[in-house]
């Protein structure tokens, strides 16, 4: 059977550290492969030094067989450079295909309008709104570490555990004790015993 495909969206200066945890756990479960996607073929640097080479460019990829399309953060969403994904995102959201943007990347989500009618969180409503000039969906806005809505996953700067789980439970990795064991042990540094 083939596998399903997570599509990571690698740029320089990406906070490594914001999807790692969900990758670690997708990459070992037989049902998904991890592919890094970015505007061109050559490497990039993360915001942690990692060189990344991708697996594909944006002008290779299909949604046919994505599982989930994962946004980490960086600066350089702020700065509007990396929109030659948007397109790629409004497909995806479109499609229903899963959406998982963190820190800065959630402009993104607010560029391409998706944030408009869903409950979503971010670094701060006035953050997206600073950022996002575009940017409809202040009413739906909530202050929380993480905020799963309609197939798009959002999540704050230091949401990444929280961000975690709702990537692992959309795509239905464990089952929902496991689940719940393996966030109280990385939130809380003990398996809840």
């Amino acid at each position: 059977m083939a596998k399903k495909v997570v599509l990571l969206f690698v740029f320089n200066g990406l906070a490594d550290w914001e999807p790692a945890l969900a990758l670690a756990e997708v990459q070992q479960n037989a049902a998904y492969e991890v592919r890094t996607v970015a505007t061109g073929a050559a490497p990039v640097r993360t915001a942690g030094g990692l060189a990344l080479l991708p697996d594909q460019t944006l002008a290779q990829t299909s949604l046919a067989d994505c599982a989930l399309l994962l946004l980490p953060g960086g600066s350089a969403w702020e700065t509007g450079s990396l929109s030659e994904v948007y397109p790629v995102i409004a497909q995806a959201v479109q499609a229903q295909v899963p959406v998982a943007a963190i820190c800065g990347a959630t402009i993104a989500l607010a560029q391409t309008g998706a944030l408009a009618h869903r409950a979503h969180t971010s670094n701060g409503a006035n953050y997206l709104a600073q950022h996002a000039p575009g940017y409809a969906g202040q009413a739906h806005y909530q202050a929380q570490f993480c905020v799963a809505d309609q197939q798009v996953i959002t999540a704050n700067g230091t949401g990444y555990v929280e961000f975690a789980r709702e990537i692992l439970r959309i795509l239905q990795v464990y089952d929902g004790p496991t689940l719940a064991q393996w966030y109280t042990f990385f939130k809380n540094g003990h398996m809840g015993e």
